[in-house]
């Protein structure tokens, strides 16, 4: 028999994910975009830091390290390719998942251990937050 666990109307099955104190920078210039991705990662038990521009994400790394780092790719100060090399110069071990409305974008970055770490692409806009459980659950950050 599956169980399932139900936050803010969304169910998980039991034992797939738990909640736990792993850390997520947002960086979204768009506000309703940002702060459903950090309800949702609230929700589930993860420390959450948000930020509008790429200036301000680097002055928060600068002084903080996190286990996975959502990034859109348009922004208003920098796009988010040059945003992930300034932060992976930063923190190499850094983990990125570009949240973008543009459905042509494909990372630059190659993937090598010189480069940032693109986990995945998700386009927006997201309706069903299940992409980013699997992306948590595929590279394994646990509690």
């Amino acid at each position: 028999m599956l169980n399932f666990v139900l936050i803010d109307n969304i169910s998980y099955k039991a034992g797939r994910y738990k909640a736990n104190k792993n850390s997520v920078l947002i960086l979204d210039d768009e506000a309703s975009l940002r702060l459903s991705l950090v309800d949702f990662f609230i929700d589930i038990g993860w420390q959450v830091e948000e930020c509008k521009s790429a200036k301000e994400a680097l002055d928060i790394l600068n002084t903080r390290f996190f286990d996975l780092v959502i990034v859109d790719i348009r922004l208003p100060d920098m796009d988010g390719e040059t945003f992930m090399h300034h932060a992976h110069a930063l923190h190499p071990s850094l983990r990125f998942v570009v949240h973008t409305g543009s459905l042509e974008y494909q990372s630059s970055s190659s993937p090598t251990p010189d480069g940032p770490n693109i986990e995945a692409v998700i386009h927006k806009p997201v309706i069903d937050m299940q992409p980013f459980l699997d992306i948590i659950n595929r590279i394994s950050i646990k509690p």
